[in-house]
């Protein structure tokens, strides 16, 4: 089956993304990192590829190939990254983007890598950094931590992981949510938390494969029930961080391609699931941050 429905509304969407990514790589050439050879210029050639194409390629020949997908998880990111981090010109997020530039083109080959590059690690801490800039908070990144949002209230280190094996979730949380409590800086009179970010995407789609749905609500239904049923569960492993810790993020996305509007796009989740001890002042901050966090979608 040909792509031909909704062809026109879909080319231009993804023209506009193509522009994006072209502006996020010069902002990234502008500052001294050559990305000619990098996985990043890679991603635009089978971006401009997908828009190229679009409308003589069949469904089935989209959806099969993993460089569009790719890409299109990828690109996001980047763009991201760029649009919300933009202002900082410190050093700490010079060699963060400088890092992240490495690594195999497939975060499927390079999760399968005998030696996988940390080049992913240091990227979606940026892109989480991304999402508690947008909320309103303050960043720093001068810190033991990978990153601290802080406001006039209350100061949040975030430490960030990405498991690629089922067993070792539970383990990375743990570490992330000690390690969060070590970068608590002695003094500071606003309320110090920590927070653990996992991302998810290597464990849920290790393939690197299309979600191909015609029917977002019924995804996004089935998620929410499966919150009702693991929240509880994350509360109750790792409750005994809540006086000092808020809550555990999980983050994850993946390329979607929607049957019934014959159209690609990104399916992206961000939630928050909270292990905070009730009572304590860890409960008025997991308030308050998830008040502006929640405030922001869409931003």
């Amino acid at each position: 089956m040909s792509v031909n429905t909704n062809s026109a509304l879909t080319k231009k969407e993804l023209s506009s993304i193509v522009r994006k990514y072209e502006d996020a790589l010069a902002w990234l050439s502008e500052k001294g990192l050559n990305i000619g050879p990098t996985r990043l210029n890679k991603y635009h050639t089978h971006y401009r590829s997908l828009l190229e194409n679009w409308g003589k390629e069949t469904i089935r020949e989209i959806i099969n190939n993993k460089n569009y997908a790719s890409a299109i998880y990828e690109t996001y990111e980047v763009i991201e990254i760029k649009e919300k981090l933009e202002e900082f010109d410190c050093k700490e997020v010079h060699e963060s983007l400088k890092k992240s530039l490495s690594g195999l083109e497939l975060y499927s080959a390079d999760a399968s890598s005998s030696k996988p590059s940390s080049a992913r690690d240091f990227s979606f801490e940026l892109f989480m950094a991304r999402y508690f800039k947008r909320a309103g908070y303050n960043l720093s990144f001068n810190t033991v931590a990978d990153f601290n949002a802080h406001d006039s209230d209350d100061s949040i280190f975030v430490e960030c992981k990405r498991p690629v094996k089922e067993e070792t979730v539970g383990k990375n949380i743990k570490k992330a949510l000690k390690q969060s409590i070590k970068r608590f800086i002695e003094n500071d009179p606003r309320n110090q938390k920590g927070i653990a970010a996992i991302d998810l995407t290597a464990l849920l789609n290790p393939s690197q494969e299309f979600l191909v749905t015609d029917d977002l609500n019924v995804i996004s239904e089935a998620l929410k029930e499966a919150d009702k049923v693991y929240s509880p569960e994350v509360k109750r492993h790792f409750d005994e961080y809540g006086e000092h810790c808020l809550s555990v993020i999980f983050h994850w996305r993946v390329p979607l391609f929607h049957l019934k509007e014959e159209s690609v796009g990104l399916y992206a989740r961000c939630f928050s699931l909270p292990i905070y001890k009730a009572g304590t002042t860890s409960e008025d901050v997991f308030n308050r941050s998830n008040k502006k966090l929640m405030g922001s979608v869409g931003l």
